[in-house]
This record gives structure tokens, C-alpha cells and sequence, in this order.
């Protein structure tokens, strides 16, 4: 039996190599104080002076909180600085209702400019 009838909120994201919908819960900033001991004021600093390692280790913290086991350096060699920001924006946009619409047309200028370089 199920007791919480709460909806958590939930960002969908391809950051894995496959889109998939991951819930953003407590363990979120659990994981981010056990982990990498930063608490969420600690986060935001690091956000502001050095946001690759921030992004990286919100995506980190953030899988981990849905199960799925992943490292630090896996997520750093397995994404882009792109993927990252896209990601983190994303998760502003699910807790906060902050829009990133730029996000979206700098990756779809990254892929035409990648497609260009194909022809």
C-alpha cells in the first residue's frame, strides 16, 4: 500500500543516452550532503564559481536519488559542458517554473552547426 499521495516533480532528460523521467525528492539533497558534502547554499556557490563541477554533480546526485548508481567521473566522461547546463536547466524549471528557453535553441544551433560540419 502506497502512503504518500503526493506528485513529486519530475524532469525528463536524455542525459543517459535515452530520455527517460526522473523524480526530484529529498534524497536529491541527501545525496548531495553525503556524497559531495554540499548543502544546498554550498551548491549554489559552487554554481556560481565553477558550474561544470556543479551541473555534474547535481546529475550525479540526481540519479542516484531514482537508483540508478553513477560516479562523479562517469557522468564527467560520459557528457558534454551542453548536456550539463541542459540538465541543470531543466531542473530549475521543474522546481522553480523558471523557463530556460535559450537552452533549447543553443542546442539545436549546436546540432546544426554539428550537421554542417558532416556535409
Amino acid at each position: 500500500m502506497k502512503i504518500f499521495k503526493t506528485q513529486l516533480k519530475t524532469i525528463k532528460t536524455d542525459i543517459t543516452g535515452e530520455e527517460r523521467e526522473f523524480r526530484i525528492n529529498n534524497a536529491t539533497m541527501m545525496h548531495l550532503k553525503s556524497d559531495f558534502n554540499l548543502s544546498s547554499l554550498e551548491f549554489d556557490e559552487l554554481a556560481q564559481t565553477d558550474p561544470h563541477e556543479a551541473y555534474a554533480k547535481l546529475v550525479v546526485v540526481v540519479l542516484k536519488s531514482n537508483g540508478i548508481s553513477v560516479s562523479y567521473e562517469e557522468v564527467m566522461e560520459n557528457t558534454v559542458f551542453i548536456d550539463l547546463v541542459e540538465f541543470y536547466n531543466k531542473y530549475l524549471a521543474a522546481m522553480y517554473g523558471v523557463p530556460i528557453p535559450e537552452i533549447e535553441e543553443e542546442k539545436e544551433s549546436e546540432d546544426e552547426d554539428a550537421e554542417e560540419v558532416g556535409k
